[in-house]
């Protein structure tokens, strides 16, 4: 099982998938909030998590740290490791569902899109330590450019996405 895997992994195109996934992912989610009247916030949607990946690649290529090594055969990984991109991935991801659940669902609905959230950014950054693919710092700071790159873009989305005012006649 472990040799189909390396062979899938140094397969040319498999660098590839992951971000045909995530490109999907975020025009899936745009167009769905767009189309429920919401153009802004879809747009908000895509800066963010298009931005959130920009600056964890420049991050990563201003430090160019090394891996650590890995003591077990479970996980492969290669490039810079400070900070993680999966790290970022999840937080920028996951933490503008939990923003765009905040603003489009019903508040009954708050909590545990924010637990949801919470718990799988936590899990994904745990995830990235455990396999010895990454170091806690890695992973501590892809969670807190990525949370400062939000905090700006829903601060942002706070500003240019507010709901019109409601007249009543």
């Amino acid at each position: 099982m472990q040799a189909l895997v390396h062979a899938l992994a140094a397969h040319p195109l498999a660098a590839l998938v992951p971000m045909i996934v995530a490109a999907w992912l975020v025009a899936g989610v745009a167009w769905a909030v767009a189309r429920r009247g919401h153009v802004r916030l879809a747009l908000l949607w895509a800066l963010a998590t298009a931005g959130g990946g920009s600056l964890n690649t420049l991050i990563k290529h201003a430090f160019a740290r090394v891996r650590p090594d890995a003591l077990h055969g479970y996980a492969y990984a290669d490039g810079f490791s400070f900070p993680s991109g999966h790290a970022a991935g999840a937080m920028a991801v996951y933490g503008m569902l939990g923003y765009l659940a905040l603003r489009l669902s019903p508040p009954r609905w708050h909590w545990p899109a924010l637990l949801a959230a919470s718990a799988i950014i936590a899990t994904v950054g745990w995830s990235r330590v455990a396999l010895q693919v990454h170091y806690a710092s890695d992973v501590l700071a892809a969670w807190g450019a990525t949370g400062a790159w939000l905090a700006g873009c829903v601060g942002l989305g706070g500003q240019c996405c507010r709901p019109a005012p409601r007249v009543i006649p």
